[in-house]
């Protein structure tokens, strides 16, 4: 056995700190780590609008006191413009939505996800039947559809095509009239209002969306189509447009009509990606 007389070497006490300043950043830092956080933002997938919510997600890590790197803010970019991209291609409806909450332990600041919620447009008519007022699309027929009906002498002899026909709008007058009218809706809950409103048999509710290529109505069976809800709402673009003509053309007799709604703009006026982005999502594709 080995002894020594010399004590083991102690370690210096640490300093006393008395500067008011490194006293009061200490306790905030700690106090820092005592603060939780967590929630959500979500906003509608606008790809236009990339670098707004960029800076926008940004602005909110920076309220809650989690600044990013440049490297982290690099690849939130990324994750975000993608993800707008993709949720707006599924449909103009599609949400945006970042969930944040603190890391644990708290001095490694927060974790979120980015992720898409995606809508169909049945989604979000149900919304509108469950926050909306009774007249989702309006009390009275469109005067034009029935100025054109009336066009045709006896009704009892044609066979109508409403496109679109949500809860009846125009189904249920012409019906009323006397015209045999094929309706075809794609949402099931205003189908079922519909039918529910017909107390005629000359009226047929089909559940169907008509850019659908599998939907096949009958052909060269109508004198009288309707589509005045279709087009703006519905038709992104110029393929979804020729999709909607040429079934229409199909099932329209010779000599039968086909009337519908477009939003058109000015000759000289070409709309900026932003400008077809929110029309959209406000169900005014121009």
């Amino acid at each position: 056995m080995i002894t020594s007389d010399n004590p083991p070497p102690q370690n210096p006490p640490p300093p006393i700190v008395t500067d008011p300043g490194v006293l009061q950043k200490t306790l905030f830092d700690d106090f820092i780590q005592s603060v939780l956080a967590n929630g959500e933002m979500v906003m509608p997938c606008i790809p236009a609008l990339t670098e707004y919510y960029i800076w926008r997600i940004g602005a909110l890590f920076q309220a809650i006191d989690s600044r990013f790197s440049k490297e982290q803010l690099q690849q939130v970019g990324q994750m975000v413009a993608k993800n707008l991209v993709e949720g707006f291609r599924i449909s103009p409806h599609s949400k945006l939505r970042l969930k944040y909450e603190t890391s644990q332990p708290t001095n490694e600041g927060y974790k979120f996800k980015i992720s898409i919620l995606a809508a169909s447009v049945v989604e979000e008519y149900q919304k509108w039947v469950d926050s909306r007022q009774p007249f989702l699309f309006g009390s009275e027929p469109n005067a034009k559809v029935m100025q054109v009906a009336a066009q045709f002498e006896d009704p009892t002899t044609v066979t109508v095509l409403d496109v679109g026909a949500r809860i009846g709008r125009h189904t249920l007058p012409l019906a009323k009239q006397g015209y045999s009218v094929d309706a075809l809706e794609l949402s099931p809950t205003f189908v079922e209002r519909l039918k529910n409103a017909a107390s005629t048999g000359s009226v047929n509710v089909t559940v169907g969306d008509i850019l659908d290529p599998l939907i096949r109505m009958p052909l060269a069976h109508y004198r009288f189509a309707i589509g005045v809800e279709v087009i703006a709402a519905h038709c992104r673009d110029v393929e979804q447009l020729r999709l909607f003509l040429v079934k229409m053309s199909d099932v329209l007799c010779s000599g039968g009509l086909l009337l519908f709604a477009i939003f058109l703009c000015q000759d000289d006026y070409e709309p900026d990606p932003l400008t077809r982005q929110i029309s959209q999502l406000h169900w005014t594709s121009s």
